[in-house]
C-alpha cells in the first residue's frame, strides 16, 4: 500500500481561485463539496492528491505560475494493532472527543488476529502499545488512508475527501453517509 500524498495549494494570483475535487462514486447520494475557492494569498486546507488528479481544470491549475503546491506531511493519528502472542490482548479505550459520556470501552484482540482501526489518542495506556511492541506482543500499523484534518468543526481526519469523526461509543473513526446523515464505521 503506498501513502497517500497530501497538499496544500497557496494562490499567489491576484484573482480567487477555483479548485474542483474528483470524488469517487457513492452508492447513496449525498451532497458535498465539489469545488474549493482560495483567495489571494491564502492557503487551502491539507487535501488528498487523488481528489485533485483528473478532477475538472486541474491541468491548467497546475500550470499557472502562481498556484503553488506543497506536500503536507502527517503522522497518522489512526493505527490498527496485529496480536503476534499466543494470549488474547486487552486495551481500554476512552474517547478522545468530547461526548455527552466518555464511557470506557475494551478492545480485546485475539492471537493472530488484528484489531478494528483505533484512535491512538483514545487509548488510555498509550504507553502500554510501545511497551507490548518492543516484548513481540504486537505490531503496529498505521493507517495511512485516513489523512489529516479537514479544519470543519468537530473533524479529526479526512478519508477520500470526507471529514472523519470519532464515534462516542467505541472509539473509531467514523463518516457520515445518507440523508438523514447515518454513522457508518471506517
Amino acid at each position: 500500500m503506498s501513502t497517500p500524498q497530501y497538499v496544500k495549494l497557496l494562490n499567489e494570483c491576484e484573482e480567487t481561485i477555483k479548485v474542483y475535487l474528483r470524488y469517487p462514486r457513492s452508492p447513496k447520494p449525498f451532497r458535498r463539496t465539489t469545488e474549493i475557492k482560495i483567495l489571494p494569498k491564502h492557503e487551502s486546507r491539507a487535501l488528498p492528491y487523488p481528489l485533485l488528479i483528473g478532477a475538472k481544470d486541474w491541468d491548467l491549475l497546475k500550470k499557472r505560475d502562481c498556484l503553488k503546491i506543497t506536500e503536507v506531511p502527517f503522522e497518522p493519528r489512526f493505527l490498527e494493532l496485529l496480536n503476534i502472542s499466543t494470549q488474547s490482548l486487552s486495551f481500554e479505550i476512552v474517547p478522545a472527543t468530547e461526548a455527552r459520556t466518555r464511557e470506557i470501552t475494551k478492545v480485546t484482540i485475539e492471537p493472530e488476529e488484528s484489531s478494528r482501526i483505533i484512535d491512538q489518542q483514545s487509548l488510555r495506556e498509550p504507553g502500554l502499545l510501545n511497551k507490548l511492541e518492543k516484548e513481540k506482543k504486537i505490531q503496529i500499523m498505521p493507517v495511512l488512508d485516513i489523512g489529516p484534518s479537514t479544519g470543519l468543526k468537530g473533524a479529526v481526519g479526512s478519508f477520500v475527501g470526507e471529514s472523519v469523526y470519532i464515534c462516542y461509543k467505541c472509539g473509531g473513526p467514523i463518516i457520515f453517509r445518507g440523508s438523514p446523515p447515518k454513522p457508518v464505521h471506517i
